[in-house]
């Protein structure tokens, strides 16, 4: 077990600091405690009151009556102590003095001073706006016995070491995922804090596995990292066959999420009879660059009747009729130079069979564009 910041002191399984500069209110000192993601100092058992004695003692000072905030707090007219985690103060474990600021909620604290002729550190009710020195607690950290690993399951979590408190210096491990073949990896980490990024990233490998180093120095820490990972299977992209019954929904890989890059899809549908027609809606469409990306329908595989569809072609709800009972769906996107995914959603179209009657279409136009219909 270790403490997570070289200015806390492990002592059994908590870490503690004690601060003697500035003298705050409790409220302030609990504020300071948290932004070092600890709390003010709490009490469970007899081992706990004997080392927060053993750091008062070690301080300078301590014998001229200054106060050690910790983590407990009283009402008005009250006494009935809690500590910051909800549960009550044990009268077995501390005698507490209150005799003082009866009218103002109180604070828990220890002090050195005289009781029966004799002087010792006394925990004490205070006047929560009282200045104080104050001891704040944080759990040890426990580092795993290997931090370099294999997974292969579907999905899962990654997180730092000691996520979310710090992270500790001088680690230097690697994660590998690996997926069956014919899969990609997609990495999305919602929580990055090693240098702050502002929105989550996420990451798609290009081949059935990714690898994740994580290094950090003697220097700053801070909360780390918090990933997902997800496997995607390819195989639904082998020239697939699916036979219409109802309207169904036809949309790149992990829509409306980022879909992959350097791929091709192909997907052929069917009509349940073969004297039926298809009719297809496009009900979204989010590509890159019809350079890039783009989306082929094969209106009629007997006679290669293809339309090469790219974003800034389409429109929504736009209705396309095969002219038979099959259609051909062929989705390319080309490679990009980074692991890190686009911010796109691909496409999503809506595949029914067709009775032959009137068809209304609703087109939904982007704002300040022209253009003509035809039929």
């Amino acid at each position: 077990m270790v403490c997570d910041n070289d200015m806390f002191h492990l002592k059994s399984r908590n870490c503690y600091l004690v601060v003697n500069y500035p003298e705050t209110s409790w409220a302030t000192a609990r504020q300071i405690c948290s932004e070092a993601k600890a709390k003010l100092a709490i009490v469970e058992n007899a081992e706990q009151i004997t080392i927060l004695d053993e750091l008062v003692r070690a301080t300078y000072g301590y014998i001229s009556g200054i106060i050690y905030w910790v983590g407990a707090k009283a009402p008005v007219n009250g006494d009935t102590w809690e500590w910051l985690d909800g549960t009550r103060v044990n009268s077995k474990h501390l005698s507490i003095s209150r005799n003082e600021d009866i009218l103002n909620p109180s604070c828990l604290a220890i002090q050195w001073k005289q009781l029966r002729n004799t002087n010792a550190l006394r925990w004490t009710a205070k006047n929560c706006n009282h200045p104080g020195r104050f001891i704040c607690q944080k759990p040890s950290v426990v580092i795993p016995d290997e931090l370099n690993k294999t997974v292969s399951q579907l999905s899962g979590n990654l997180t730092s070491v000691n996520y979310p408190s710090n992270y500790l210096n001088n680690l230097d491990y690697i994660v590998e995922i690996i997926g069956p073949p014919n899969s990609r990896v997609v990495l999305v980490f919602h929580h990055f804090e090693l240098e702050w990024q502002e929105d989550c990233l996420e990451f798609m490998s290009t081949g059935n596995s990714a690898y994740m180093s994580f290094h950090s120095d003697f220097s700053t820490v801070s909360s780390g990292y918090k990933a997902s990972w997800e496997i995607v299977d390819l195989s639904v992209c082998f020239n697939r066959r699916l036979l219409i019954l109802e309207a169904t929904h036809i949309s790149s890989l992990r829509y409306p999420r980022s879909y992959l890059t350097d791929m091709e899809c192909r997907l052929t549908v069917i009509a349940s009879e073969v004297t039926k027609r298809l009719l297809v809606t496009i009900t979204d469409f989010d590509l890159r660059s019809c350079e890039e990306d783009y989306l082929e329908v094969n209106l009629d595989p007997t006679d290669e009747v293809k339309l090469k569809l790219c974003v800034d072609d389409v429109i929504l709800g736009t209705q396309l009729l095969a002219y038979g009972h099959e259609a051909q769906f062929l989705f390319s996107a080309a490679s990009i130079n980074t692991m890190i995914s686009l911010e796109k959603r691909g496409y999503n179209l809506t595949c029914e069979t067709w009775d032959g009657t009137a068809l209304e279409t609703t087109l939904y136009l982007k704002s300040n564009v022209k253009g003509e219909f035809t039929a």
